[in-house]
Order: C-alpha cells, then structure tokens, then sequence
C-alpha cells in the first residue's frame, strides 16, 4: 500500500511539474492534468480486457495515474487562483 501511494505522489509530482512548463499558457496548463486522466481511464478499459495478474497491476497503475491527475488538477487549480489574486 505504500508503493501505491508512493506511486500517487511521484505522478503527481511529474504532472505538476509538466504543467507548470506552461504557465504562460493557462488552457495547455489545465490540458495535462486531463489528458493523463484519459490515459489512466483507457489503461483501466484495458486491463479488465487482458485480466489476470497483469491486468490487476495495470489497473492499479491507472487507479494510481487517475488519482494524481485529479489532485494535480485541484493543485494547479489553487495556484491560478492565488496567482489571480
């Protein structure tokens, strides 16, 4: 349990860090966070198709990915409106 949280804060971390390469550019900046959220959808559309023991760790990368998509989004989101202020 504590590789998958470990898991959670690294991408999170990643994600931030990529969306804060483009602050100059709000809509790219929020765009990230949405697309690594698709990705961690269609991983988890995938894994239940290939089932298995593969398909459990697949699905626990995408749960992970899913997670720190959505904290990273509620992150950038309280930075831009800090940075409105």
């Amino acid at each position: 349990m504590v590789q998958f949280w470990l898991m959670v804060i690294i991408l999170t971390l990643i994600i931030i860090g990529v969306s804060l390469l483009f602050k100059g550019k709000v809509a790219i900046m929020f765009l990230v966070p949405c697309i690594f959220l698709l990705i961690g959808v269609v991983i988890l559309i995938v894994s239940f198709n290939i089932g298995r023991w593969t398909g459990m760790s697949l699905s626990i990368i995408s749960i992970s990915v899913f997670i720190a998509s959505a904290i990273s989004l509620i992150v950038l989101g309280v930075i831009g409106y800090i940075r409105s202020k």
